[in-house]
């Protein structure tokens, strides 16, 4: 899945705080013969420099490029702000040139708890009375009342804060501009439109109602928040549930637009409806690149040739699913935390680069993120039918957008995000329970286009043979996706154990699905950066396991099984061995399993003060991550 490098116009860019770790860390460690340096800390950006300067502890802070606020922060020390919701709001309220947010716009603060179980806080922006759709801020926290990170943002207009007008005000006045009866309208809610023009500090507040009519005046209006001027008009459209059977003989179910209303003509388009999932995806058909519609919401491209049937619905469903996972697992709205838009493109001739590539990812010049898939080769369904090829495509939306929309990463860079692509494509796919993790793209290739357990299997008309280790001969392929296997396979050896393929290096415990799934949102926000290196992105992913209390002895033998952290290294600078024995290095107290790849009876044993203090042999063994007081053994 070749990435798109001259899509479009990019604009933006994120500035990456540094890796996570306290001031207890050792020091990072620079692999045995390798002359380079350790590369140098970023320096911090305004935001960070602000709230270190104001708590006294550093922070990493990424910028919503639109409105210059802190899209994400987190404090690299621990900073205790209390628990209750007056606390957290008393504490964002003191920093609205980094949250956006003053005290008197803040509504009553929301409660509840992420995925790992931790408190949230969720304080909404409200201006002239209204809350502001969209405009909150999370605060996510420890037991005792310390900051874990803090996601979103208010709003901060350039001038003066007028008084907004009344919802209802905006309402009538979206009606009368439409000609329409107030029964058509929906309500009004307040939001952040980015018009005229989409630069820090240019967007403004509005009104957004949708009237639906039934003439060509219905549409979703945006009026002034002030002057209730109608600053922009959309086609109107309304959510209808649709379905359809993909290439790969599945029925998706997903919400479709419908356009028009009877008697007039009604037809349906696949695009998702506003407010319908975190991101807004339309499918463009290659042929007019216009939105493919219909006029059945359960049936897309009736007539086309067998070989073109379905890749519009896979994709379609693959893409909001894909969307949907990292935005719910992640608590992101979009790749871009902001709603960013989707265009999926199907039916795409491979054009000049032939069988080089089947799918692509990019953005376009209109801002949004473009996926296009093509319909196959041969004997090959398009690559729309696997949901790891299409979350692949995603994953390099969110990385490129985290790396400011820059489309050409260098040398081990490319190889890097070609790597994290296939994690994510792998994570996506096993929260779905179905597929294989190891391999990629086994939907619409017999057995995969690459084999993350062992990299030696990778599809030899793909570009192999794959290697293993940084060592390989193949790591200097011309195409990324080779040398990027390393990445995946270390991913796949510290997610669900096993060998490594050709130096026998044991991960005898890995650490848990969700333990990985955060690794990998902590590589993209904290660690991923234009040019970086195998050794630096080993370095991060370390740091992080450790500052998100992950056991990271897996994590640095799997990076050690790849040649980048030699075995001197894990024990001189992290204390760990990478002998396939059972150890308690790095490990919270409790059980562990240790899985069966060295062909012995899977093993529990029992961690205190980080040491074995008791071990066991048994038949099966169940981990328990959330409750490290279970015995494991399965008598």
């Amino acid at each position: 899945m070749r990435r798109a490098f001259s899509v479009g116009a990019v604009v933006g860019a994120v500035v990456l705080g540094a890796c996570g770790g306290g001031a207890d860390d050792p020091s990072p460690f620079t692999p045995n013969g390798d002359p380079t340096t350790q590369p140098p800390s970023a320096q911090p950006n305004a935001l960070e420099s602000a709230l270190q300067q104001a708590t006294g502890v550093p922070w990493a802070v990424d910028v919503d490029v639109v409105t210059g606020f802190a899209l994400f922060a987190k404090p690299l020390k621990r900073l205790t702000v209390g628990g209750s919701g007056a606390e957290v709001g008393a504490f964002i309220a003191k920093y609205p040139q980094v949250f956006g947010v003053r005290s008197d716009e803040l509504g009553a603060p929301s409660e509840g708890q992420d995925t790992d179980g931790r408190k949230v806080v969720e304080l909404h922006q409200q201006v002239g009375g209204n809350p502001v759709f969209g405009a909150s801020v999370v605060v996510h926290l420890a037991a005792d009342g310390s900051v874990t990170f803090v996601g979103g943002h208010g709003y901060r207009p350039v001038g003066p804060v007028a008084t907004t007008r009344t919802t209802s005000e905006a309402q009538a006045a979206a009606v009368a501009a439409a000609k329409a009866t107030p029964a058509d309208a929906a309500p009004a809610e307040l939001v952040l439109l980015p018009f005229p023009s989409r630069m820090p500090k240019e967007a403004r507040l509005a009104f957004r109602v949708d009237v639906t009519g039934e003439s060509a005046t219905g549409g979703i209006y945006f009026l002034d928040a002030t002057t209730l001027a109608v600053l922009l008009v959309q086609a109107a459209g309304r959510t209808v549930d649709g379905s359809g059977i993909g290439a790969s003989g599945l029925t998706h179910k997903f919400a479709v637009t419908q356009v028009g209303t009877a008697p007039s003509p009604v037809t349906y388009q696949m695009q998702s409806p506003a407010g319908a999932h975190p991101g807004k995806i339309r499918v463009l058909d290659a042929a007019d690149q216009t939105v493919l519609g219909s006029t059945d919401a359960n049936a897309w491209f009736p007539d086309a040739a067998p070989d073109r049937k379905g890749a519009a619905v896979d994709a379609y469903a693959y893409t909001i699913g894909g969307m949907s996972y990292w935005s719910s697992r992640f608590g992101q709205k979009s790749y871009d935390n902001a709603g960013g838009g989707v265009d999926v493109v199907v039916h795409q001739s491979a054009g000049p680069e032939g069988k080089q590539w089947n799918a692509k990812a990019g953005f376009t010049s209109r801002g949004r993120a473009i996926l296009t898939f093509t319909d196959g080769f041969g004997a090959r369904k398009t690559p729309a039918t696997a949901p790891d090829a299409v979350a692949h495509e995603l994953g390099h939306v969110v990385h490129w957008f985290a790396l400011g929309k820059n489309l050409d990463p260098a040398d081990a860079g490319a190889a890097i995000d070609e790597g994290l692509a296939d994690v994510f494509g792998s994570l996506y796919e096993a929260s779905l329970g179905t597929g294989d993790p190891a391999t990629v793209g086994e939907a619409a290739v017999a057995g995969g286009v690459r084999n993350l357990k062992d990299p030696s299997l990778c599809d030899k008309d793909s570009g192999g043979p794959c290697p293993s280790n940084v060592d390989d001969a193949a790591f200097k392929s011309d195409d990324p996706h080779i040398p990027g296997v390393v990445v995946g396979h270390v991913a796949y050896l510290y997610t669900y154990g096993g060998e490594h393929v050709a130096d026998k290096i044991a991960i005898t415990d890995p650490i848990s699905f969700a333990q990985a799934e955060t690794l990998y949102f902590s590589t993209v926000k904290k660690c991923l950066r234009m040019g970086m290196s195998f050794k630096e992105l080993a370095q991060c992913q370390i740091e992080e396991a450790k500052a998100a209390k992950i056991p990271f002895q897996p994590v640095v033998c799997a990076w050690a099984a790849a040649h980048v952290v030699t075995a001197d290294d894990a024990k001189k600078r992290y204390n760990v061995s990478c002998d396939g024995a059972v150890s308690c290095e790095g490990k919270t107290n409790g059980f562990y399993c240790a899985p069966d790849v060295i062909a012995r009876r899977a093993t529990s044993y029992k961690c205190q003060g980080g040491k074995v203090e008791s071990q066991d042999t048994c038949l099966s063994c169940v981990e328990y991550h959330n409750d490290r007081s279970k015995q494991n053994c399965s008598k």
